[in-house]
Parts: C-alpha cells; structure tokens; sequence
C-alpha cells in the first residue's frame, strides 16, 4: 500500500522520491526546460528534475492529454507547459520567450523531442 498524506491522499512514487535526500541540491530552484515532455524518454527526464527540486518547463507538441498528467504528477515542484512545433523557427522562438518571461532564465536546457523519418530504406 502507498504512503498517504495527513489528508488520505496517496502520495505518488515522483513525490515520495522528492521528499527524500537530493541526489544533487544544486539543482533545487534551477529552471530546466525539457523538449519533448509528453513522451517516455523527456517525460522521464523531467520526473528526474523534478526530483532534484528544479522548475521544469515542459514541451511538448501534441500529446496534450500526456502532458497534463505530468504537469499534475510534478504538482510538488513549479512547472510550466508550452506547446510549440520544434520544426517551426517562430515557434522555437517563442517557447523560449515564453519560458524566460515566466521564469527569467533557464539554467538548463534538455533538447530531447526528435522524431526519425523513414524513407522506406532499411535501418540495422
């Protein structure tokens, strides 16, 4: 059975881990802006930054239903969602606009959203 708050509330692996000695308490305030958040591999990473105490901003593209039940996952630390087309200039642009007018900095940036194209040829 999962620990539960004062309130009865269940308390999630992400936040039980967060309550526990910082792997590194450098991280705790840094603002760290993570591409690609609503899939395995970014959504992972920012848990990871938000474990350490940092502000994830999160980016994401079109899995808005992901992204939501991450934002609520992270409710322990501050976190702020971006939509943006990474293959789009003015949209890249302004995810970082966004993300320095909310914060005023960001300490650290993980390029993580990608997608491979397959030209029908034969990948090993």
């Amino acid at each position: 059975m999962r620990p539960r708050t004062p309130r009865g509330k269940r308390i999630s692996a992400t936040r039980r881990q967060a309550n526990q000695t910082r792997m590194n308490p450098e991280l705790a305030g840094k603002v760290v802006l993570v591409t690609g958040a609503s899939g395995g591999i970014g959504s992972a990473i920012a848990r990871a930054f938000a474990a350490e105490g940092a502000t994830v901003v999160l980016h994401y593209h079109r899995n808005r239903r992901s992204i939501a039940a991450l934002q609520r996952e992270l409710s322990h630390v501050k976190t702020f969602v971006i939509k943006g087309d990474l293959t789009s200039e003015a949209q890249v642009k302004q995810l970082f606009s966004r993300a320095m007018k909310a914060f005023g900095r960001i300490d650290s940036f993980i390029a993580n959203a990608g997608w491979w194209e397959n030209s029908g040829r034969a990948t090993a």
